[in-house]
């Protein structure tokens, strides 16, 4: 009975030491594959920036007197909207210094930040748990609460909320999940890859580079999705990548919504010059682990 008893534990012990040793191997890969990913990624990011940097050096001076020829556009083969891409230009993002000011301040302008806020972290597992009814109205009220306050505000990290539990939430939203796809509402992204904090832009946002999430939280998905078509239809027509005018934005926004209140709001908080886009990051996915690398220029070196 007793050599039955000892045999029974030491297989229970057993058992456990198999079951950890297996978590063990399991986590130790998973890790080993991320590491593996992010070493390459650091790699090929670095060795893009310099071979940047040697095409940029070793170009050949155009003189000063010959005038330069006229880039053609590539023809336009497949039509992907520059709106919904991973790397998200400086331009493309919700500018929120225009909400720390009583003068350029609107109430449509807050509509957008909050339904911006809601629709990338909305549903998320952190937001739902924290058990905080409308806890997206109150990280932004609390964002704006202490930007009011401030004489200058440069990082979003600024922005954080005194309250315990809402500056944990935040604190995600600022972080974000490492990797993510909106489209595929896997992960979700850092807050710094759809807002921005430019305190001397004219307007809030640039129509121009708008992404698609921030064109759903100012004028909703339907009309979202219509100026992604309409501008499809352009690009293909003109062999070439092209976005909506200011007039073509009106004309749409009308024909939605009438020539009201709201579509006038809408006009004044865009602006529509195309400013030329300066690289900030280099981005790179390892299509083994799946990991997805970004590059800060400032860091490039």
């Amino acid at each position: 009975m007793n050599i039955l008893f000892l045999v029974s534990s030491f297989l229970v012990i057993l058992s456990f030491a198999c079951a950890q040793t297996f978590h063990t191997v399991v986590s130790f890969e998973s890790e080993k594959s991320f590491f593996m990913g992010y070493m390459k990624g650091l790699r090929r990011t670095r060795n893009m920036w310099q071979q940047k940097i040697f095409t940029d050096a070793t170009k050949v001076a155009i003189p000063p007197n010959t005038t330069t020829p006229v880039k053609k556009e590539k023809p336009l083969k497949n039509f992907t909207s520059h709106r919904k891409q991973r790397n998200p230009s400086q331009y493309s993002k919700l500018n929120l210094s225009h909400l720390f000011s009583e003068e350029t301040s609107s109430i449509l302008l807050q509509k957008t930040a909050l339904s911006l806020i809601k629709q990338l972290y909305g549903d998320k597992p952190f937001i739902k748990r924290s058990g905080i009814e409308n806890v997206e109205q109150q990280i932004l009220t609390e964002m704006l609460k202490i930007g009011k306050k401030l004489t200058s505000v440069s990082d979003l990290q600024d922005l954080s909320p005194s309250e315990e539990k809402l500056k944990l939430i935040y604190y995600r939203m600022l972080k974000g999940s490492g990797d993510y796809n909106l489209e595929k509402n896997l992960g979700y992204p850092p807050l710094s890859d759809f807002f921005s904090l430019e305190e001397n832009e004219r307007k809030s946002i640039y129509f121009s580079f708008a992404s698609y999430p921030l064109l759903c939280a100012l004028c909703g998905k339907e009309l979202a999705q219509e100026i992604i078509e309409k501008e499809e239809e352009k690009s293909r027509k003109a062999d070439g990548r092209r976005t909506l005018t200011k007039q073509e934005m009106e004309e749409l926004i009308n024909r939605k919504m009438g020539p009201k209140g709201t579509s006038l709001e809408i006009i004044d908080l865009l602006s529509f010059s195309k400013k030329n886009v300066q690289l900030e990051k280099l981005t790179y996915k390892d299509s083994v682990s799946g990991v997805y690398f970004t590059l800060p220029i400032s860091k490039a070196l």
